[in-house]
């Protein structure tokens, strides 16, 4: 019975997380459909992406360190217009598959700096590595680099599609740089 009742905890567990990013992805869809976000996630504020950035780092630490990774926040504060829930939502889905997809002993880094005179945030890590097949891909919804490691570490598929369409709404970019066995660098420009 306790085997059963932890099965089905865990996929309830899931199941919510899905759900949670479908809604997530709905939502920014009627954004850029209806081109109005405060509409559906309130008006634009000042928002220091450091800041957001060491939120998320407070809130998933523990998550990293059970994991047996270290999480590292540095930079500078920027200011930029924008949705805090929204940056902090971007922020948590880069660090979170970063933990999620590293290995242990292994580290993650936060940094939030100018690039090419532009504030960003960087997201780095020293974990499995996406191959370069998959790349173009793992923006997508539903994309998985590897289901089987994905389901038993509970990613929906969906984290780096909402990374995405929160970064266009923001009218910022994404790049990523990976390599097998050495990691992954994902930059958001704004």
């Amino acid at each position: 019975v306790q085997g059963f009742a932890g099965r089905i905890y865990d996929d309830a567990r899931r199941l919510s997380s899905l759900v949670s990013d479908i809604l997530m992805l709905s939502k920014l869809d009627e954004t850029e459909r209806a081109g109005d976000r405060a509409a559906l996630f309130g008006p634009d504020e000042r928002v220091d992406l450091l800041a957001v950035a060491r939120d998320v780092e407070r809130r998933l630490a523990p998550k990293a360190a059970r994991m047996g990774v270290t999480l590292h926040v540095e930079g500078v504060s920027y200011v930029i217009q924008g949705n805090a829930r929204l940056l902090d939502e971007l922020v948590s889905n880069l660090v979170e598959n970063a933990i999620r997809y590293n290995r242990e002993g292994g580290h993650v880094y936060v940094w939030v700096l100018p690039h090419d005179g532009r504030p960003s945030i960087r997201v780095s890590d020293t974990g499995i590595g996406i191959p370069e097949e998959a790349q173009k891909k793992v923006f997508e919804r539903f994309y998985r680099v590897d289901n089987g490691r994905s389901r038993d570490m509970g990613g929906t598929g969906l984290g780096l599609a909402i990374v995405k369409h929160i970064a266009q709404i923001h009218n910022a970019t994404v790049t990523l740089d990976s390599a097998l066995g050495k990691g992954t660098k994902i930059t958001v420009t704004f």
